[in-house]
């Protein structure tokens, strides 16, 4: 797959080690620019390899225009970190969406999986938003709502194992675990212990969610006729 798309992965790999750079030594605003090109080149890579033929696409790329404006509100200014976490939920409820597409093409396959599933997201979902709770203030409700979204779309994820091509849903899993490791990593250096210089690595782990969350959208194959 990497070696049909060599020249995309490259030319992102540039980007995403600037985009690094310029944040590390605290360049606003070229980092800023960086991090609009990045977003531009996934878009365009994905509706050059997909055409957006059918609903899954659709879905998924009206996700990833969310994800995008989400990622320049949370970068301009930190005063519109709401109307980030806004953008970034329609994103992952988009992203669900289209995953659910996949789950329905046949919804008896891999109980045992699902169940896992269900209960490790619910879990995790339930005991991170506790242990945020004390150090929220008037944001309780958003968040919550938030790790709920974010909850469905790793489970949802997980729920096209057997019902897509292999390599499309490794990539998309990996994306999503990653994605909400970028979100753990950010509400707790936000909320409970900030750390200067955090949206480095953050941003590092969020940049390689989206690729590899695009790449196996831009991959999928279903396995079972389309709803």
């Amino acid at each position: 797959m990497l070696k049909r798309y060599k020249a995309f992965c490259l030319v992102f790999l540039m980007a995403y080690l600037s985009e690094l750079v310029l944040r590390y030594l605290k360049f606003h605003v070229p980092a800023l620019l960086i991090q609009s090109v990045v977003s531009l080149m996934l878009l365009a890579f994905f509706v050059n390899v997909t055409k957006l033929r059918g609903r899954f696409h659709k879905r998924f790329f009206t996700g990833m225009i969310f994800m995008a404006l989400s990622d320049l509100f949370f970068m301009a200014d930190v005063s519109w970190f709401l109307y980030a976490l806004i953008g970034f939920l329609l994103g992952n409820l988009f992203y669900t969406r289209a995953f659910y597409l996949d789950f329905l093409s046949a919804q008896e396959l891999d109980k045992r999986v699902a169940r896992i599933a269900i209960a490790c997201c619910s879990l995790g979902s339930i005991a991170f938003y506790l242990y945020l709770r004390p150090y929220l203030g008037n944001m309780k409700l958003p968040v919550m709502v938030y790790i709920f979204v974010m909850a469905m779309m790793l489970m949802m994820s997980a729920f096209r194992r057997l019902r897509v091509n292999e390599i499309s849903f490794n990539l998309v899993f990996a994306g999503a675990l990653f994605l909400a490791f970028s979100d753990v990593l950010l509400a707790h250096f936000k909320f409970v212990v900030p750390l200067s210089g955090s949206n480095v690595f953050v941003g590092a782990i969020y940049m390689l969610a989206q690729f590899l969350l695009v790449m196996g959208a831009a991959e999928r194959k279903l396995l079972s006729p389309t709803p």
